[in-house]
């Protein structure tokens, strides 16, 4: 009798731990699924898992609802509760042109978390909205109240970002990265790679410096590959693009050319204002003597390098660096590194002011130093 009970509480044990191995398969299991709330005449549509995130990127990629457009312009995609995804590899959603908001309260100090995005499979446009082409009838995307964490972003090619690779006109607000590594030959940021639009209030930050990283590397046969890694943007866009009240901390940022604290590059009319760089290593590898294509690098605390224009100043202001800051670059002639612009050299229509490094700095210079 004794062995006949053994016998049984064996067996509910294995078909127990059966039932938790099925369980936890069927949690890594996405399936794709259209969201319960879809709202026509307010134009949201409400996702609160992976099922239906997976639905959003379907969708993207090949519309079968003729009342919501493939680039959900004029909709908003609205994310009431945090979204874990199982870590498998993920398609980046297609030429998004409408808004993302995440559930906030009223002075949208919270924000909802999207993890466990794994994207390394494509050549360019490595993020959670892949590439954004530009089209003046399309409308400006929009992202706000969103967190992309525990993720990683990798593009054998050009443009990488958390959020967005190719941005174009994106504009982001209240929206963070936490333990990310992204990673592309060059246009890599950790919001988002370029962007001719306006990011606020948004933060990039690791646990340590090894869990959040923004990498440009160069490919010794192409021109140019290894440029414009920042820890919030690659490439600021000319006319007006701008970085406002954001802050990088704990992240390690590398270039073969261009790499800053928040920009690798920014244009004539652009604006950095009210950011904070602290614990942050900002370092440029090219040495010019060896020559790669005739370029030069720069690295800055704020900065890489800067392109003015008459036609628009750029503005650089009232900016924190440190502490624990570092900004190097390797040696050779005309390289530069700064604590706030690494190459200002290119122009003067540009306004410096305001800046402050706590500690000191290993880079004295507000401006590159050769």
């Amino acid at each position: 009798m004794k062995k006949c009970i053994l016998s049984i509480i064996i067996s509910v044990v294995m078909i127990l731990g059966m039932l938790s191995i099925t369980a936890f398969a069927d949690d890594a299991t996405v399936t794709s699924t259209k969201p319960q709330n879809i709202n026509y005449d307010t134009k949201t549509i409400e996702v609160t898992n992976a099922d239906e995130l997976l639905w959003i990127t379907e969708y993207s990629a090949a519309s079968q609802d003729e009342n919501i457009p493939t680039t959900f312009q004029g909709w908003t995609i609205y994310f009431p509760q945090d979204i874990t995804w199982p870590g498998t590899e993920w398609t980046p959603i297609t030429n998004f042109h409408g808004k993302m908001s995440g559930a906030t309260n009223e002075d949208q100090s919270s924000y909802i978390t999207i993890s466990g995005l794994k994207v390394t499979d494509v050549a360019s446009n490595a993020a959670f909205c892949g590439g954004i082409e530009y089209n003046e009838s399309s409308g400006a995307p929009y992202f706000e109240n969103i967190c992309i964490s525990g993720s990683t972003f990798t593009a054998t090619g050009s443009y990488a970002g958390a959020f967005a690779g190719n941005g174009y006109t994106a504009s982001f607000k209240n929206c963070h990265v936490f333990d990310c590594e992204i990673y592309a030959n060059r246009f890599v940021g950790g919001i988002v790679g370029t962007t001719y639009g306006e990011i606020n209030g948004c933060t990039v930050k690791g646990t340590t410096k090894s869990n959040m990283t923004v990498t440009a590397k160069t490919d010794e046969n192409i021109a140019g590959t290894g440029d414009n890694a920042g820890g919030i943007v690659g490439l600021m866009g000319e006319g007006g693009a701008k970085v406002i009240d954001c802050d990088v901390d704990n992240v390690t940022i590398h270039a073969t050319r261009q790499a800053g604290g928040i920009a690798g590059l920014a244009n004539y009319g652009n604006e950095i204002s009210g950011c904070t760089v602290s614990n942050a290593e900002i370092k440029v590898y090219l040495n010019y003597n060896g020559s790669f294509f005739g370029r030069s690098a720069a690295a800055g605390g704020i900065c890489g390098q800067i392109e003015p224009s008459d036609s628009g100043i750029i503005t650089i202001t009232k900016n924190t660096v440190g502490p624990d800051v570092s900004v190097s670059k390797a040696n050779g002639n005309n390289n530069y590194c700064g604590w706030v612009l690494g190459d200002a050299t290119r122009g003067t229509n540009y306004s410096v002011s305001g800046n402050t490094y706590i500690g000191t700095p290993t880079i004295p210079e507000v401006y590159g130093a050769n």
